[in-house]
């Protein structure tokens, strides 16, 4: 079901991407031409995590802070520092994970709601968890953010992601994680 879920929202978010430039240049907001800061908070769903055994965590938290650099034609180069909890058994762990990617933006017409979807790569370190030894990746998130403008300033934040660890190792082993979906809220600053 997950899987089905992944491709869907992968199929969504690179058909907005590439299939809508008229849309894009349209209806830029600013045209891009201001970046933004924000935090989120939210939640990171339950996944796997393979080592040299599957190991299924529990729901955790994540959050995080970043900033969006415009680059012109409606696109955005964001930068992000986030934390993600893994739960497996009894034992807690964060991991910790940097990231740059690619947005572009679309306002929907007649109203200042802003849709951004995305693409991002980072290197991430997570802890030994339980069994999982510490462990180091190379991460990538497809995201889908919405901004509500609060005022010409501020906006809340809402954001759905796919995140994953498709490449990762530890002393003993090659470790992968997700996809996992990712869930969350916060805040905007222009």
């Amino acid at each position: 079901m997950l899987r089905k879920i992944s491709a869907l929202f992968i199929l969504i978010v690179v058909t907005t991407i590439v299939f809508a430039p008229d849309l894009r240049a349209q209806n830029l907001v600013g045209r891009a031409t201001r970046g933004m800061v924000g935090v989120k908070l939210g939640f990171i769903s339950n996944g796997m995590i393979r080592e040299e055994q599957s190991h299924w965590t529990e729901l955790g938290m994540s959050g995080g802070v970043y900033g969006d650099l415009p680059i012109g034609g409606g696109f955005y180069i964001p930068v992000s520092f986030d934390f993600h909890s893994f739960r497996l058994a009894k034992n807690w762990e964060v991991m910790l994970d940097v990231g740059v990617g690619l947005k572009a933006t679309y306002k929907i017409q007649r109203t200042n709601v802003e849709i951004k979807p995305g693409v991002a790569i980072g290197v991430a370190n997570l802890p030994q968890l339980g069994v999982v030894e510490t462990s180091n990746y190379i991460t990538t998130k497809l995201m889908l953010e919405v901004h509500f403008p609060i005022n010409k300033r501020h906006s809340w934040v809402g954001e759905i992601a796919l995140f994953g660890a498709p490449v990762g190792r530890n002393n003993e082993y090659d470790v992968t994680i997700g996809p996992i979906l990712i869930v969350r809220v916060g805040l905007a600053f222009r």
